[in-house]
């Protein structure tokens, strides 16, 4: 048994589940499962994806409404990408490309910040997520360190004084 102070804290602190099972043992319908405790083929989707279709009622919808500050940091596949399912905040690092079939407006906040940074989107040049071996980059451009410095911005600059649900 190895320490966990910090997860052993987040845990008296908050809730436990013991036991939790998904809906779906796909990406996207499994995720709409968490957001709204349906099976995927229960809730209306945008037409011809399996996204959850904008305007559906989310746990994140329910939770802004009772007064929580809720965030999502990373991989949702959402469409469009910023489609407002009840998060204040939203960060979006997904597998979505231009040359996937995706408009301009479908291009996440990732890429943005690999731009911004002077760097091309590997996704684009490697086709998606799907490398065939480690990233050809340094760590901290990979995905999981953008996700990370930015779950951080969002606790670091939350206010403390009202209740958060962050998915990351």
């Amino acid at each position: 048994h190895w320490p966990t102070p910090v997860l052993d804290r987040l845990a008296a602190e908050g809730t436990v589940f013991e036991q939790a099972t998904t809906t779906s043992t796909t990406c996207v319908p499994a995720r709409v499962g968490l957001l709204t405790g349906l099976l995927h083929h229960r809730v209306r989707r945008v037409p011809g994806k399996l996204a959850l279709a904008p305007g559906e009622w989310t746990v994140a919808r329910a939770l802004r409404a009772a007064g929580y500050q809720t965030a999502l940091v990373g991989k949702m596949h959402l469409s469009p990408v910023r489609a407002d399912h009840g998060f204040d905040t939203m960060r979006m690092c997904e597998d979505l490309r231009v040359a996937g079939g995706y408009t301009r407006d479908d291009v996440d906040d990732y890429h943005e910040w690999l731009v911004a940074e002077g760097i091309d989107d590997w996704r684009e040049a490697f086709g998606g997520t799907d490398l065939d071996g480690p990233l050809p980059l340094p760590a901290g451009v990979h995905p999981t360190g953008w996700i990370e410095r930015e779950a951080r911005q969002v606790l670091e600059q939350r206010d403390p004084s009202r209740p958060l649900f962050l998915v990351v």
